[in-house]
């Protein structure tokens, strides 16, 4: 019985293993055109792209899957603090876009859809309170444009009409 438990267990190990995406550095891959080919295997890239700074901390971190941008991109300060956090399919911005500032505070947050503003961006403060947010939709300003005040409350709601200038109360 223990046999079988530990078989099962060394089998099961080995599919985890087999089916996590391979970590790669720029010595290890090619672009031709937009895709990334594995150099080795003459194969588009799947697995995570690293680029490090001199002092051996990474630069980027980006996924690929099939020789295109696909998951997450994070860049990173030469200290190790996140810089931003990029989200993509098939190559363009899709999903979370997040920039941070030299302390790790967020400064800007935005979604994105087909490589476009999709949704809500919101700027903040230092402190990490909401300055300033706007909705888009498909890459157009559209919809509310809100102000807020230092200690992070709503200030003040327009309206965008789809154009920037902006319709307040």
């Amino acid at each position: 019985m223990n046999l079988k438990l530990g078989s099962c267990f060394f089998l099961l190990i080995t599919i985890c293993v087999s089916a996590t995406a391979q970590t790669y550095t720029l010595e290890h891959v090619e672009k031709k055109g937009n895709v990334f080919y594995n150099k080795e295997t003459k194969t588009p890239l799947t697995g995570t792209l690293v680029r490090l700074y001199p002092n051996g901390k990474p630069f980027t971190k980006t996924n690929f899957k099939n020789g295109l941008l696909n998951g997450q991109a994070v860049g990173f300060t030469t200290d190790g603090h996140m810089e931003h956090l990029i989200e993509y399919q098939d190559d363009k911005k899709h999903g979370l876009f997040q920039l941070y500032d030299e302390n790790g505070t967020i400064r800007l947050k935005a979604t994105f859809q087909e490589d476009k503003l999709h949704g809500l961006l919101t700027t903040y403060t230092p402190d990490g309170l909401p300055f300033f947010s706007e909705t888009y939709h498909k890459g157009v300003l559209q919809g509310e444009r809100s102000y807020y005040n230092p200690d992070g409350r709503l200030q003040k709601t327009c309206h965008t009409n789809n154009n920037p200038k902006e319709i307040c109360p």
